[in-house]
Formats: structure tokens, sequence, C-alpha cells
């Protein structure tokens, strides 16, 4: 497999930076808002909150990120790293929506009382945010092999949670509580869809001269 040069110098870098950013503030203001009990820093829009491992994950998934612009080999590895932490956070919570089970991961570093919005267990986030993590992990590992095939592979990945992100979104815009939040069950936070959109996004902004981006984003005929 071949690999490419450095990504410092491709258009969408710069984006996929701003994406970084974005969500680094964004996790650490919610992870203030859980540090210091303060809701108005957790749920930000509405009453359903961003769980503290979904910010977690999205911190690392953004450093994952900027470091798949650096375009080192110290920061390829360094990257697979956060990618996969960012990953298996989303695939051990989605394993608790699927099983059943209760790994002890969801309050480990903060407590939340029963009964919150939206939410299965207590600091649990919900199924669509965990599914988001997980892609994102997957994402954010191949754009760091830095080889053509593996790049390609992670923005496939990134359009996919590109849809998934855009689902509760949609139903936050149009008031369908259905594509957001399961009555009683779970839901994600208006805040936590923008954030995984927002990710999505820098994954497929990451290495815009690669793969299936760079033919919908040249100039050539094709791409028109």
């Amino acid at each position: 497999m071949s690999r490419t040069g450095t990504s410092a110098a491709v258009p969408g870098s710069r984006l996929a930076l701003l994406a970084s950013v974005f969500l680094v503030t964004m996790g650490t203001i919610v992870l203030i808002g859980w540090t210091h009990d303060l809701a108005v820093l957790k749920g930000l829009w509405g009453d359903i909150t961003m769980k503290a491992n979904a910010a977690i994950g999205l911190l690392s998934s953004a450093i994952a990120l900027a470091l798949t612009v650096v375009g080192r080999r110290w920061s390829a590895a360094l990257g697979r790293l956060f990618a996969a932490f960012a990953g298996a956070i989303g695939a051990l919570t989605l394993s608790e929506h699927l099983v059943g089970w209760d790994l002890g991961i969801d309050q480990l570093l903060f407590p939340e009382k029963p009964g919150a919005v939206a939410t299965t267990s207590p600091g649990r986030m919900g199924p669509n945010a965990a599914t988001s993590l997980t892609l994102a992990g997957a994402a954010l590992w191949h754009l760091c092999r830095n080889e053509r095939a593996a790049i390609a592979r992670g923005q496939i990945i990134g359009a996919v949670m590109t849809i998934l992100a855009l689902v509760p979104l949609v139903g936050y815009l149009y008031g369908a509580a259905q594509l957001f939040a399961i009555p009683r069950f779970t839901g994600i936070a208006l805040h936590t869809g923008i954030a995984l959109l927002v990710l999505s996004l820098g994954i497929l902004a990451a290495r815009s001269d690669v793969g299936p981006v760079a033919a919908l984003t040249s100039d050539e005929p094709h791409s028109v």
C-alpha cells in the first residue's frame, strides 16, 4: 500500500484543525460542568446532558484528528492511540446497550443520580453517541495510518458517521423527538449531535487530497 506525503498542506487541514479546536472547547466546557455539577454546562441546550464519557471521547477524537494533520510518523502513532481510546469508549458503551451488562465505566469519574432525562443508566451515553464514537475511532485510526487505501476506508466510515449524526439534528430542527430520543428510554443532547457532526466533517476534511473526498472536491469534470 502506498503512503501519502505530509497532510500539513492539504486544503481541508485547516477545517480539520478548526473542528479539533471546537471539539476541545465543547468537551472541556462539558467536563467543567460535570466537575462542578453545573447543569447549564452539561446540558447547554435543553434537559438532555452530554455524558462525561462522551465529552472525554470527543476530546480524545479531537486530539487524534489534529494529529492526522501534522503528518509525522510520531504524530501518526500517537494519533492511533487517541483514536483507539475514543473508539474503545464508544464500543464498550455500545456493548452495554446491546448486551445489557454494566462495565462500571459510565460513572467512573462523575456520579449521576438515577432518573436523568433520556438516560437508560446513570452516566451512560445513548446508543447513537456510542456508535458514532466507535465509528470515529475506527475512521481516525485509518487516517493516522497515512496510507491511501486506509485513508479511503476512514473517509467512508466518516461519511457513515455524518449520516448518523445528522439524524438527531434533523429531529431537533423539525421537532421530531423520535429522531433524537426514545421517550423514557434514551436520547442524544443537541450539542452532542452538533459535536459529532463537526467531528465527522473534520474527518472527511483532514485528508481531502486522497480517496473519495478528493474525487468529490477536485476540479475534474467527474467532481463537478
